[in-house]
Parts: C-alpha cells; structure tokens; sequence
C-alpha cells in the first residue's frame, strides 16, 4: 500500500495506510500505536470514507482491550456496531459480537459474553464465514473450558475445526488447534 500511495498519492488511501501501519505497529507490541490507530480511524470517518470501519474499530477495541483500557474499549466496540449496521456490513457482525464478548468477559460479565459468542457463531453460521465461527467458537470453547465445560468445549470446536482443509498454520488454525488438544488432554488425565 505503502508503495502505491508513493506512486500516486490518493488522499483517501493514505489515511488508510496509516490505519494497517498503526495496527502492525500495535500487533509488533508498539503500545503508541493505538493512539495512530484512532486518528487513523477517525480521519477516514471525518472524510466519509466509511467502508470497513466497523472492523477497523474492532480491532482499536481489541487493541485497547490488551492495554486494559475497558472504558476506551466498549466505547470503540459499540461505535464498530452502529457504524456496522448504519453501513450494513453483515459480513463482519459476527466479529464485532465476539469482540464486545471478550470485552464483556474481561468486565466479569459472563452470562452475557457467552449470549454475545452464540449470537456470533449464529451470525457466522448463517453468512458461512468459517473463519469467523472459528474465531468465535474457539472464544466460547475456552470460557466453558475454564468453567468446567470441557465436552460441551470439545463437542463445539472440533467440528468446525475438522471442516477446515487447508490453512493450518494461521493464527486462528494453531490456536484453535492448541486449546482444544489442551481440553482433550485435560479430560483423558483426568479419566486415567
């Protein structure tokens, strides 16, 4: 992108520039660069350049959400949301659901977070966006795995898992992979 904007430089792109650099930046451990991520966002905001803007401050929640700023957090996660279905972006509403669950777990607000994960596999469900019912599923497996609901974990990850053919050295893949051997293993200790 960077490269591009060198070639012709289109105003509009280089706030979006700006926004991916930022994100690198955060996801390298650069805990300044939330703050770029925010004046990124909300210059693509002020010049009405709205599409994806709901992921975009998902992933500012999440950013500021690992930094323990919940308040700054619920504010983004709710702005994503309204910006969502203002645009009508269906496809990443599964996303920020599961986004404003991790915020609701981190609070202790359980019983909602795990309403807000099933609303979000649902919606992942029906729009087939597999690697979002990933995401998703691998968030609730490791709540009921930490509540004492290892099969109920189990018999929810593994099917998506094994629906997948390919790709199984992403992030979402090896993680998921991860707990739900950490779950398997757990039980069958447990049994011997």
């Amino acid at each position: 992108m960077r490269r591009n904007l060198e070639r012709e430089r289109i105003s509009r792109w280089v706030s979006v520039e700006r926004y991916f650099s930022a994100c690198l930046r955060n996801l390298r451990g650069d805990r300044r660069a939330v703050e770029d991520i925010r004046a990124a966002i909300d210059e693509l905001i002020e010049c009405r350049f709205l599409m994806r803007i709901g992921s975009y401050l998902a992933f500012l929640a999440r950013a500021y959400l690992r930094q323990g700023r919940v308040a700054d957090a619920r504010d983004a996660i709710s702005r994503a949301i309204d910006y969502q279905e203002r645009q009508g972006e269906r496809w990443c509403r599964s996303e920020l659901l599961r986004v404003e669950a991790s915020i609701l777990l981190h609070t202790g607000k359980t019983v909602r977070a795990e309403r807000r994960l099933k609303q979000a596999l649902a919606e992942a469900r029906t729009i087939g966006a597999l690697t979002f019912a990933l995401r998703t599923a691998t968030d609730l497996a490791a709540h009921w795995a930490a509540t004492g609901r290892e099969n109920s974990a189990v018999q929810l990850l593994a099917p998506i898992l094994n629906e997948f053919t390919e790709g199984f050295g992403t992030q979402d893949l090896v993680r998921s992979s991860r707990l739900l051997a950490e779950i398997e293993e757990r039980n069958s200790g447990g049994a011997s």
